[in-house]
């Protein structure tokens, strides 16, 4: 005669509880019936030896139960920039249609590219990269146009690191500035986007009354740079000469601003510029997770 689900279950709970180093079993599962699912916390599903987790797996499926190894997620509310997270490094929030992200930055080894052009078309704009803020879009309509050098090198991130990788858009790119800033240069402030460059607010994408590293989009709101606001970063594998600092170099974004040339971060100083999209710069790649 077979064992019933309860009796099953606890004869599970009570092996997983024997494990070594394993004590949170009986609290973190729980067993609704057939069909159900069971959850364990990563500290705990990561102490299964994998024949042992074989065997469990194979005794639940005999009552239609499934077991999941749920991620561990650090409360974001204590998490520092430039923290691991995500397969990556924390660096923010950004507010994308509603929704509030965490953001991503992908590991400098797979992650970040020297030297790439945006697109090899410079008298034609490309549909659907308008967005000041989910550069994960704004990679999808690059990547559907065709003739964008920088997105074959984003389906090779995503190939080595994860497929959900993307380009960060303008205000995307504020954010990692703004938080993982690698040097103690002063940062580069005007009053205006749209005085700057001596036309009217909106004539070109993203061209706006606000000044330098002005972010609606970040959580909290970012306010434009002053000299000493944002200072470098506290995350020491960010600021010069870590292993993931950022450059002192300019850094493409996915935001068009005109058809021939896209909005561009310095990350020593901060400066927020376009550049001719048919020219090299230096890209680092992005994924977000909702939170």
């Amino acid at each position: 005669m077979k064992a019933s689900n309860a009796a099953r279950a606890a004869i599970l709970v009570e092996a997983l509880d024997g494990l070594p180093g394993i004590t949170t079993a009986s609290s973190s599962l729980s067993l609704l019936g057939s069909g159900a699912d069971i959850e364990l916390d990563s500290a705990t599903g990561s102490k299964l030896l994998p024949l042992v987790r074989k065997l469990i797996e194979d005794e639940l499926s005999q009552i239609g139960v499934t077991l999941d190894i749920a991620p561990a997620i650090t409360p974001l509310e204590t998490m520092i920039p430039g923290a691991p997270f995500g397969d990556g490094f924390y660096a923010g929030q950004i507010v994308v249609d509603g929704l509030t992200y965490a953001l991503v930055v992908a590991p400098k080894t797979i992650g970040e590219i020297n030297s790439i052009v945006w697109k090899t078309d410079w008298q034609t704009a490309t549909p659907g990269t308008q967005s000041v803020n989910d550069g994960f879009a704004n990679t999808e309509a690059m990547i559907k146009a065709g003739g964008h050098p920088i997105t074959d090198w984003i389906s090779k991130v995503r190939s080595d690191w994860l497929e959900d990788a993307y380009l960060p858009s303008r205000d995307e790119l504020e954010v990692i500035y703004r938080n993982l800033k690698p040097t103690t240069s002063s940062n580069f402030t005007y009053a205006s986007r749209a005085k700057r460059w001596g036309v009217k607010p909106g004539k070109y994408n993203g061209c706006d009354e606000n000044g330098n590293g002005h972010n609606a989009h970040s959580i909290p709101p970012g306010d434009p740079y002053t000299a000493t606001s944002p200072a470098q970063t506290l995350a020491e594998a960010y600021r010069e000469g870590g292993p993931q600092a950022f450059e002192r170099a300019w850094y493409w974004s996915s935001t068009e601003f005109a058809p021939d040339v896209a909005w561009v971060q310095f990350f020593d100083g901060g400066n927020q510029d376009v550049g001719d999209e048919t020219s090299d710069r230096r890209c680092r790649a992005v994924r977000k997770v909702l939170i």
